[in-house]
């Protein structure tokens, strides 16, 4: 049941995506920051109740940790560590 739950929420965080907040040029680069910063949430999604940090998050999604941040908060609105807050029970 938690699942689900954790699910529908990240999904309703997508759907306010707007992409405005990136500033890219090229669409190839737009969909590959697209496509890390959301490993980048499932990971915190299959990991909620783990212990990690945000290295291990960046690390998995191939970021840095400042860009991690900065990428995250654009597309999602929210910084991983509130989205982790929000996700955890």
């Amino acid at each position: 049941m938690e699942n689900n739950h954790v699910i529908y929420w990240s999904a309703n965080c997508v759907t306010g995506y707007s992409g405005s907040e990136l500033n890219v040029q090229k669409e190839s680069t737009r969909t590959d920051i697209l496509k890390r910063t959301a490993i980048a949430r499932e990971y915190i999604i299959k990991n909620y109740n783990k212990k990690f940090s945000l290295k291990d998050v960046a690390y998995a999604s191939f970021f840095f940790v400042n860009h991690l941040l900065r990428t995250f908060k654009a597309v999602y609105g929210i910084s991983p560590y509130k989205f982790l807050s929000n996700v955890r029970p």
